[in-house]
Parts: C-alpha cells; sequence; structure tokens
C-alpha cells in the first residue's frame, strides 16, 4: 500500500510547479514537447512545443500538422506528459495536476489561485 501512495504523490504536482516547468521549456528547453489533459477530460492527441507562456496561459504549436492550442486558463489542466526528460520529469509519465485552492489578495479583494 505504501508504495501506491508514493507513486501516487511522485505523480501529482501542483500549479505553480506545472508554472515552472512551463517557463523552462519555453525559455531553455525549446525542444522537449509537452502533452495535456484538460478538465479531467481526454489528452491532446499530440505533443505540442510551448510558444507563448504567460502566468495564467498557454499556447502550445504541434509542427506536424501546423496546430496552435490555446489555454486561456492553467487551471483548466488537470494532467501533462512530456516527450523526453526535464528536471525531475520523467518522459511519458502521466502527471495529475492537485486541485488548487483560491485565495484573497488583500490589496484588491479579488479571488486568485
Amino acid at each position: 500500500m505504501r508504495e501506491v501512495q508514493t507513486l501516487v504523490s511522485k505523480s501529482t504536482r501542483d500549479l505553480n510547479q506545472l508554472k515552472d516547468l512551463l517557463q523552462n521549456l519555453v525559455n531553455q528547453k525549446k525542444d522537449i514537447s509537452i502533452r495535456l489533459q484538460l478538465n479531467d477530460n481526454e489528452w491532446m492527441d499530440h505533443f505540442a512545443s510551448v510558444l507563448v507562456f504567460s502566468k495564467h496561459a498557454i499556447l502550445l504549436m504541434h509542427m506536424p500538422t501546423s496546430t496552435v492550442v490555446h489555454i486561456p486558463d492553467l487551471k483548466q489542466v488537470s494532467g501533462f506528459e512530456l516527450d523526453q526528460p526535464c528536471e525531475q520529469f520523467i518522459p511519458f509519465h502521466r502527471y495529475f495536476i492537485r486541485p488548487h485552492k483560491q485565495t484573497i489578495d488583500t490589496n484588491d479583494g479579488l479571488l486568485y489561485a
């Protein structure tokens, strides 16, 4: 039972870890592609390169089909996998995003995740 719990915890990441990874992919590791699962639904058909990454959104490009995918809200991402090793991530291993908690920024009273 303990081995299963360890595997699950290693395969679960938070949104900030995903953001750090995306920043690395767009700035330094342009040869590594990512495949996402959105809203606990089906996984994207293809691995894609990160074209643009902002605080809350990304643009992905699948070069062979010239397909661009816009994901306007990173909170839609429920899982990801890479096609090559990067940092502590294993290629073709599925990582799942922990549900995020909303917090209140006392400066403006708006909700942020």
